[in-house]
């Protein structure tokens, strides 16, 4: 009898052996994996919950995903395309451009800016800016201020107004102007302060500017996560999910507190 179960015993340990490393090998790639640097577009590193490029979405978070394709990276937001201007990681901030203003102040297609609000707030500094087209003076008066060209031939018998929050529509809005559209965007607050009070201001340069995004992808977590040593992720085995990749394995919230499975 112990002849039999010796053997059986001793497979048994070997097994546990060489599977253990195995597992501890999947856990020290993750880890190793999402403490590079990640270059995107013109971004020398993406830090969490962004991924994309070169950058694996388990280091990431799903709902942030870059393109890294172009001069400057990607975001898409509630079906609309931004392009990242840059990003602060310590205050959770990026700052972004519709990619169709991007010098452009007429585009083919008008698309106010929408936000998914589950994921990202406007920034304090950032202001709502009106983009009126197709506008005619319908009766002599008061010259009409904050004009943009939108003609091809750079001739002004339809033209643009912009408004912002230090200059009500109703100012621009007269008796004398029609206008058959308009689009809501957002921009930098300062760079709207400036145009505000220019009536010559660059309007390209204003929308170029961006606006503020504050994002939200279990930061305090990841904060706790980083602080302890390890390196932020998504657990692909509980969809998206928040992981801490730690040296030693992946962690519900930081190195050494509840630990799970592989989350690849």
């Amino acid at each position: 009898m112990h002849l039999q179960i010796f053997p059986t015993f001793c497979v048994f340990m070997i097994i546990n052996f060489i599977h253990f490393p195995i597992l501890l090998g999947a856990d020290n790639e993750l880890y190793t994996n999402c403490s590079r640097l990640y270059p995107c577009a013109n971004i020398p590193d993406i830090p969490y919950p962004f991924w994309g490029g070169d950058k694996p979405e388990y280091c990431g978070n799903p709902i942030f995903e870059l393109n890294c394709q172009g001069e400057a990276p990607n975001i898409t937001i509630d079906s609309r395309p931004y392009r990242v201007l840059s990003i602060n990681n310590a205050t959770f901030t990026l700052n972004v451009a519709q990619e169709e203003f991007w010098n452009n102040n007429c585009p083919a297609e008008l698309h106010n800016a929408t936000l998914d609000a589950t994921h990202f707030q406007y920034a304090p500094t950032t202001e709502e800016l009106m983009l009126y087209y197709g506008c005619r003076v319908i009766a002599t008066g008061s010259p009409i201020p904050n004009q943009f060209n939108c003609s091809e031939n750079q001739i002004i018998d339809t033209f643009g107004i912009y408004v912002t929050a230090n200059l009500p529509s109703t100012a621009l809005i007269t008796s004398n102007v029609n206008c058959s559209n308009g689009v809501s965007v957002r921009v930098n607050q300062t760079a709207a302060e400036a145009l505000a009070g220019n009536a010559s201001g660059n309007i390209t340069q204003v929308l170029n500017s961006g606006f503020g995004l504050v994002w939200e992808a279990n930061n305090t977590d990841c904060q706790s996560c980083v602080g302890s040593g390890g390196r932020c992720g998504t657990d692909s085995t509980r969809p998206g999910s928040f992981v801490c990749y730690c040296s030693d394995g992946s962690y519900l919230t930081s190195c050494n507190s509840i630990k799970i499975s592989s989350g690849r």
